[in-house]
């Protein structure tokens, strides 16, 4: 996603998850605050102790630095869909974990991105959704779908 961007745990370097997991979300609001003399309830929190949902949380009360790092991970989300749709042509996106907790706070920026970026004969066509299942049925029913498949 980003040449010679951030060291992944693969051992590439500017991999998606480097930006748009909650790790990565956690890793841009360090790198922001560090940079940035803006006030952000951010601050308030140990860096080795800031996770994804502090930025949510901290979103949803209209903290400015917060509301960026959503907008840049829900950037990003959207124009790595707008370039797989390109050689695949999905049906839908559907996003799942923590970061989608939350919601259209990171998901108008998503679909802000992708319509900005997907091939016009893709416009309109894939839906971007948010899972309704919780964290535990999911690994499961995934699992189990294997199965059927089988």
């Amino acid at each position: 996603m980003e040449k010679n961007g951030r060291e992944c745990g693969c051992g590439r370097r500017g991999c998606l998850e480097c930006y748009c997991s909650g790790t990565g979300i956690v890793r841009s609001a360090i790198e922001k605050l560090a940079i940035s003399r803006r006030p952000s309830a951010l601050r308030n929190i140990l860096s080795s102790k800031l996770e994804a949902k502090d930025v949510s949380v901290a979103a949803a009360s209209g903290d400015e630095l917060a509301l960026e790092i959503l907008a840049d991970t829900g950037r990003r989300l959207g124009e790595a869909c707008a370039n797989f749709a390109a050689f695949s042509s999905p049906e839908a996106f559907i996003f799942f974990g923590g970061p989608t907790k939350a919601g259209e706070l990171l998901m108008a920026h998503v679909r802000k991105a992708y319509d900005d970026n997907v091939l016009f004969v893709y416009k309109g066509k894939a839906k971007i959704l948010l899972s309704e299942l919780d964290g535990a049925s999911a690994a499961v029913l995934g699992a189990s779908a294997l199965g059927w498949e089988l």
